[in-house]
């Protein structure tokens, strides 16, 4: 079971990972004290040597017993204040989200650090010091998750954007053992996902954009073989069609031994990969034994991994396509007004 601070990695926003992991998605959370070394200066030391005298530092090292980086991570979710810009469904834009700090005295909870022993004393008993500061780790959790969650292992984080009309956000989480997941949000992991409409006018297939937000609404709930397939299906259907277009147009000739009925979507796509966006063949290698892997060869685990980047492969080729239009339409529109003032000046030129 992934912990919950590789799970966080993920996200290069904190908000992206509170609102947009999937539910129901059981994160590890380890009590397991983590140990860093420091050294302090307690105080200085007249020494004599041949020359003279000198200030020597009386230097001590310690080794500071802390809580590990999962218990830090959800404590932080429940317990700091933190605010950041960030997309509100309800104001369809950007707005300032807050979350709304609900425990009192909350500081005695945060500090990571149990203990600073210096090593001088850890010797002979650094192994059974070890030992003692675990269990003191784990004590420390049942103690946060007792004061902090109900009887039945739940916390609802809540938050609002700083608008006049304060919409407000809820994430429902649930500990159970060693674990954390989100149970429950408001608005949905959906709302949040807004590619379906940067995306609506070049995806004019139907198909694709039934797959596009049926493997959104499957990734939002966790149910990442599905949400893959769906994906896979898209990429298929763009490969081929450009792979149709380029034949047809007679821009690219097929030279294989192979029937063209029997290439496969990699085939078709390593064709063609001079004609699909640059950075599809800077990880085409990854992306195509990713695609090559049967479906009953993928789990649920593996769909998750795959599932990112094939989505990003996806939305790279949508966002050359729209800067194409865009640079269609800035040309068009600079055709409109060059006729326009060419037009003007002809006009002027006729009634002189």
């Amino acid at each position: 079971m992934e912990r919950l601070s590789e799970a966080r990695k993920k996200y290069p926003k904190f908000f992206d990972f509170l609102f947009r992991s999937p539910l129901y998605q059981r994160y590890r959370i380890s009590t397991e004290i983590v140990t860093k070394c420091e050294r302090e200066i307690l105080g200085y030391t007249i020494r004599n040597f041949g020359d003279g005298e000198e200030m020597v530092p009386d230097i001590v090292d310690f080794t500071v017993y802390i809580e590990n980086l999962d218990l830090s991570i959800l404590k932080g979710m429940v317990l700091k204040t933190f605010d950041s810009d960030y997309f509100c469904p309800f104001c369809d834009k950007e707005r300032e989200i807050r979350n709304i700090v609900q425990i009192d005295n909350s500081e005695k909870y945060i500090d990571r650090e149990l203990d600073r022993i210096d090593n001088f004393s850890l010797q002979e008993y650094e192994e059974f010091i070890d030992n003692l500061k675990n269990e003191e780790s784990k004590e420390r959790y049942q103690k946060f998750v007792n004061d902090i969650f109900s009887e039945q292992g739940i916390f609802s984080l809540k938050l609002e954007c700083v608008s006049k009309y304060k919409h407000h956000f809820i994430i429902n989480l649930k500990i159970e053992e060693d674990t954390v997941m989100k149970i429950g949000q408001y608005p949905s992991i959906y709302m949040f996902n807004k590619s379906l409409d940067k995306y609506r006018k070049v995806i004019k297939d139907k198909r694709n954009k039934i797959d596009f937000k049926r493997a959104i609404e499957l990734q939002s709930f966790g149910y990442f073989v599905g949400a893959f397939t769906h994906l896979r299906r898209i990429f298929e259907r763009i490969v081929s069609k450009k792979f149709d277009e380029l034949l047809n147009e007679k821009l690219y000739e097929y030279k294989g031994k192979e029937s063209i009925s029997k290439l496969s979507t990699v085939d078709k796509a390593k064709e063609i990969s001079s004609f699909l966006p640059s950075h599809l063949n800077d990880v085409r290698s990854s992306l195509y034994s990713i695609l090559s892997e049967g479906i009953h060869k993928l789990d649920e685990e593996k769909c998750e991994k795959y599932y990112y980047h094939l989505f990003e492969a996806i939305t790279i080729i949508f966002d050359e396509e729209l800067e194409m239009r865009k640079k269609q339409w800035k040309a068009n529109q600079n055709k409109k007004e060059i006729n326009k003032v060419n037009s003007e000046l002809k006009s002027a030129g006729e009634n002189k």
